[in-house]
């Protein structure tokens, strides 16, 4: 699929109920989503060969990437996430989440992240990272208000240690 005819589907209004179905496809260039308001998606077992840009991107309904691969960075820097962020088993070079502000849970069970970047991110739910493996983690100023699961994870809790967690941990 065109990023161009993507972004056309993803832009369409947002109702109660509906999604975008983009289940394993495959998208070869750049898809720049920045600024957008995006209806809800699943776009679980994507190919992404380019990087993915929805920074300051509003995600008003289902935001799934499940078993997507990005063979460069997604980048959700200063987004919002009215719902959960499914980001399970994801295979990805650079996360950025930047100044996120996630209103559902934020799963990375199972990913594969090279370095994952959470410097100013608001959780308001639950960060799951159940047997992830990040390489580096930012998390300046990150605040978790639903706890952080890491059963099993492969990764560097050191930088968390500076994080407010409200929940479990």
């Amino acid at each position: 699929m065109t990023p161009d005819a993507l972004r056309a589907e993803l832009l369409k209004p947002w109702r109660h109920g509906e999604h975008f179905d983009g289940h394993g496809l495959r998208v070869d260039a750049a898809l720049d989503l920045s600024g957008r308001r995006l209806r809800g998606f699943d776009l679980s077992e994507a190919r992404f060969a380019k990087t993915v840009d929805a920074s300051q991107a509003e995600l008003l309904g289902l935001a799934w990437f499940q078993k997507a691969r990005f063979d460069a960075s997604l980048r959700l820097a200063g987004a919002t996430c009215r719902f959960d962020l499914r980001l399970e088993e994801i295979e990805c070079p650079t996360l950025d989440l930047t100044g996120l502000r996630m209103e559902g849970v934020l799963w990375l069970d199972d990913a594969r992240v090279g370095k994952l970047i959470l410097t100013d991110a608001v959780l308001l739910a639950n960060l799951s990272l159940a047997r992830a493996e990040i390489g580096e983690i930012e998390a300046k100023n990150l605040e978790i208000m639903g706890g952080i699961w890491t059963h099993d994870a492969n990764l560097d809790l050191t930088p968390f240690r500076d994080a407010h967690i409200e929940g479990r941990v």
